[in-house]
This record gives structure tokens, C-alpha cells and sequence, in this order.
């Protein structure tokens, strides 16, 4: 999967993007549309999500 870990994703349309088994953890994803995006099996430990 792809790796994210610590990227600032604030605020981003990511609408229908696949996740699938991406290495989310410690990303700030306020504020980011996530729409119909797959997140199965991602990594989204110690992320933000506010």
C-alpha cells in the first residue's frame, strides 16, 4: 500500500481515492474529504481526524 505516514493531508479533496492498505498513521486529515474513499485495512493510528 501507500505510504502517508506523517503527511499533512489537511483539508485535501481525497473523494474516492483507494486507501486500501495504506500507511495513514499520524497524518493530519482534518478537515479532508474522504467521500466514498476505500480505507479498508488502512493504517490511521495516531491520525487526526477532527
Amino acid at each position: 500500500g501507500l505510504n502517508f505516514s506523517g503527511a499533512d493531508l489537511s483539508r485535501l479533496d481525497l473523494r474516492y481515492i483507494n486507501f486500501k492498505m495504506a500507511n495513514l498513521s499520524r497524518c493530519n486529515l482534518t478537515y479532508a474529504n474522504l467521500c466514498c474513499s476505500n480505507l479498508e485495512r488502512a493504517d490511521l493510528s495516531g491520525a487526526n481526524l477532527d
